[in-house]
């Protein structure tokens, strides 16, 4: 699996992109994938990862807090103890003697339950995007043994920040990223047996040209912890009765641009209540805005918005001896799917997987064949 970061869906057929096309041509193209809100990197990598949404596996944020743990957590966060509450699937072959490489991929540097990739290359920027398939490529021939393997580029979230989801920049980027992915496919065949290939990313852009929201317009800083800020903000009350006025001040703050909730209150549909790491109050912007205390954001795109937003979904791209080959765009699904499909592809049988929210029967018009059925 490829994760390409912020590849919005729409950005496949703006741009040239023969090796894309390569695997589409020979596969299976969903309209888009829906990724789990919040539309970040950290949480939906880690939903890829782990077959679960949010408010399971506990990643629900790039920076949270922990009340149990009583600890920040931060992307260049070291520690495993964050990563505990579900196995991703990486640990899933491991404890069943599958062996697997990891490159770049969000917490395969961590020891999950005990387990860890066979083979992990933690996340370095420096290595450049043809190294990184080089090196998932020489793992694999070198012990070909090794049947699982995730990589991870940067690109085009990192470009689509900066100049926006629709400028030449960043579909420059995509274009990188694409060239990249004809090193894989040029370098496939040194695999032994079946090499099944899934594209996709953890989210999609936005625009966001529009004024921050100060949040200290609606609620003094002194009486809460504000420890996400953005399109989403999460806002941890001193004194939990304090919790509903602080909400509908910061709400008026917004302006209409803004909605906030307690967290009893948020969406059944986003699955992100149900974890302690999920504040009392949480803050969603309408797309374009963002929330800001001290530095406002300086770049022309962003994302974490809800994920019935269109601009917020990622692509997904499938093909390989296990995976239809169908010429039309199919019907878009849930990306906590995406860990059945890798594991029927590994012949791993639901009995084997870990308590998770996928679900074959949701991937199944995909799947040529089900070993793991």
């Amino acid at each position: 699996m490829v994760s390409m970061d912020g590849f919005r869906w729409d950005y496949y057929g703006n741009t040239s992109t023969p090796n894309l096309d390569y695997f589409n041509e020979r596969g299976v193209q969903a309209h888009h994938l829906i990724n789990a809100f919040t539309t970040v990197t950290f949480p939906n990598h880690w939903t890829l990862a782990t077959g679960a949404w949010q408010e399971t596996h506990g990643i629900v944020s790039n920076e949270m807090w922990d009340p149990n743990l009583e600890e920040w957590f931060f992307m260049n966060t070291t520690k495993s103890d964050f990563f505990q509450e579900a196995e991703p699937i990486w640990g899933t072959t491991s404890r069943l003697g599958i062996k697997s490489v990891c490159i770049n991929w969000v917490g395969c540097d961590k020891v999950v339950q005990g387990l860890r990739p066979t083979y992990n290359y933690p996340y370095n920027q420096s290595l450049g995007f043809h190294e990184r398939v080089n090196k998932l490529i020489d793992v694999m021939v070198e012990d070909q043994d090794v049947r699982l393997g995730l990589l991870y580029f940067e690109e085009p979230d990192h470009s689509g920040h900066r100049y926006g989801p629709g400028a030449e920049e960043t579909l420059a980027a995509v274009r990188r990223v694409d060239s990249a992915i004809g090193v894989l496919r040029s370098r496939m065949s040194e695999i032994q047996g079946e090499v099944n290939v899934i594209l996709t990313s953890d989210h999609g852009m936005a625009w966001a040209t529009n004024p921050g929201i100060n949040l200290a317009d609606g609620v003094d800083p002194n009486i809460v912890n504000i420890t996400t800020t953005g399109p989403v903000a999460h806002i941890w009350p001193h004194d939990a009765r304090q919790a509903e006025s602080i909400r509908a001040s910061l709400e008026e703050a917004g302006a209409g641009h803004m909605t906030c909730y307690l967290r009893q209150g948020i969406p059944e549909r986003w699955h992100y209540k149900a974890n302690d790491r999920i504040p009392p109050v949480v803050c969603v912007c309408d797309e374009g805005w963002h929330t800001y205390l001290g530095d406002q954001f300086h770049g022309l795109g962003d994302h974490g918005y809800d994920n019935r937003l269109s601009d917020m979904w990622p692509v997904f791209i499938a093909a390989g001896p296990q995976i239809k080959r169908i010429p039309w765009v199919q019907h878009p699904f849930d990306s906590v799917h995406v860990f059945a499909i890798i594991a029927t592809a590994l012949g791993i049988p639901e009995a084997e997987w870990p308590p998770n929210n996928a679900s074959l029967a949701e991937v199944t018009a995909f799947l040529l064949f089900s070993r793991a059925a």
